[in-house]
């Protein structure tokens, strides 16, 4: 269960850290949508079975928005992910990714694009602003305190430069379903690898593809519900 934690101090200026170190590694699983057995219902376009590869990453994660101590920067609420850490601090930057948080401004003299990263200090559990240059604004006075709730846990983020495979569900015709192929890598669907195939239900509720078997409930031209059998032989890359 993820512990939350109470940063009891954010120094805006950095003093006697080292700059941010981009040196974390993320942990790479295996990852199947949705599980074998598990009975699941999409719309037309939508994945109805998608296999490939994620990246595992320690996050900080903000509940709500977050003033900092000097009320000039405000964390949105979202995450943080971690980029690398050194003896004494961890480091953690916003990202591209939805959900992530972002620094805005609460006043003129807040600048958002000053800050490279949030640093967490591993024995005090307090936080410091890392500045992408002088901070434009007063250092934070040490007797200045602020209860700042953040919560350490694990995200799972799905990573297009790995083999990604994607079956879609296309509608249906009569006692016919269209089932859609998609293979991406580098988060390019590569035509040469794309395909679309179609399924008689009257002759069988059980569809295959690729070594994924995939049992139909019940199916329309709106929405199909279904449960995975057997997800994707494994591809060599």
């Amino acid at each position: 269960m993820r512990t939350t934690l109470c940063i009891l101090a954010l120094a805006i200026a950095l003093t006697g850290c080292a700059a941010t170190q981009y040196n974390y590694t993320a942990q790479i699983e295996e990852i199947s949508n949705p599980p074998i057995g598990q009975t699941a219902k999409v719309s037309v376009g939508d994945a109805m079975l998608s296999q490939g590869k994620s990246k595992k990453m320690d996050v900080l994660i903000f509940d709500q928005d977050t003033p900092l101590p000097t009320n000039r920067l405000i964390i949105k609420q979202g995450y943080l992910v971690k980029a690398g850490e050194d003896q004494n601090f961890e480091y953690f930057v916003a990202s591209d990714r939805q959900g992530s948080s972002k620094f805005f401004s609460n006043s003129m003299l807040g600048t958002p694009d000053a800050v490279e990263s949030l640093a967490l200090n591993k024995a005090t559990k307090t936080i410091s602003v890392v500045s992408r240059m002088p901070p434009p604004y007063p250092s934070m006075k040490l007797e200045e305190k602020s209860s700042i709730p953040i919560k350490p846990g694990m995200m799972s983020f799905s990573d297009p430069a790995y083999f990604q495979q994607t079956l879609i569900y296309n509608g249906k015709t009569g006692s016919k379903i269209s089932i859609g192929y998609r293979e991406f890598s580098g988060d390019i669907a590569r035509p040469a690898f794309s395909n679309e195939a179609q399924y008689d239900l009257s002759e069988s509720n059980t569809i295959g593809y690729k070594g994924a078997r995939i049992e139909v409930v019940n199916a329309s031209n709106q929405e199909i519900e279904y449960r995975v059998i057997q997800n994707f032989n494994k591809v060599v890359q």
